[in-house]
């Protein structure tokens, strides 16, 4: 009886903690209207950032996620280089960077997946800026996020667009399918 009495707060507290874990991420997929509308109104588009961050910082952007929050919406874009990830965010009303972030890749296996997800990037046939207007083209939209999907055969640019507040994913191979 004693034990059930002594793990009753922690499990309060552990519950606590994955219900606010679980709105959290629940919160970063364009679940409200005031997201959407953010995305759609952003003047720096995703092809933009991805060349601002490129300006700020060395490497190929693997990925580039939108973020709405009260103090403005912004782009968080991860770029590989053959050492290190940069991180840049910037500011998707005016394009400023607001931070740039390098980390130097301290493990092994690291180091050989993201030097396979920059290679393959690099070798790619069709260029981000060319997948990012195929995806607005077939959704009709605009594209507010990117991820490059290695862990598949064919690797391919992952792109979700906004069309009448609708959030759909493209997936735009690497040899332009």
């Amino acid at each position: 009886m004693q034990y059930r009495i002594r793990l009753a707060p922690l499990a309060v507290v552990l519950l606590a903690f994955a219900l606010v874990g679980c709105a959290s991420s629940y919160q970063e997929d364009f679940d409200t209207l005031e997201q959407v509308q953010a995305a759609k109104s952003a003047k720096i588009d995703l092809a933009q950032a991805a060349d601002i961050a490129r300006q700020a910082a060395k490497g190929i952007p693997v990925e580039i996620r939108f973020h709405s929050r009260p103090v403005g919406p912004y782009y968080a874009v991860k770029l590989l280089e053959s050492e290190a990830t940069n991180y840049v965010v910037l500011d998707a009303n005016s394009g400023s960077i607001l931070t740039v972030e390098r980390k130097w890749h301290q493990v092994p296996w690291l180091k050989r997946r993201n030097r396979s997800e920059r290679v393959h990037t690099q070798n790619a046939d069709v260029s981000l800026s060319d997948a990012i207007a195929k995806a607005e083209a077939i959704t009709g939209g605009k594209a507010v996020e990117m991820t490059v999907d290695n862990q598949r055969n064919p690797q391919a640019y992952q792109i979700s667009s906004i069309h009448d507040d609708v959030f759909s994913t493209t997936k735009i191979g690497f040899r332009g399918e």
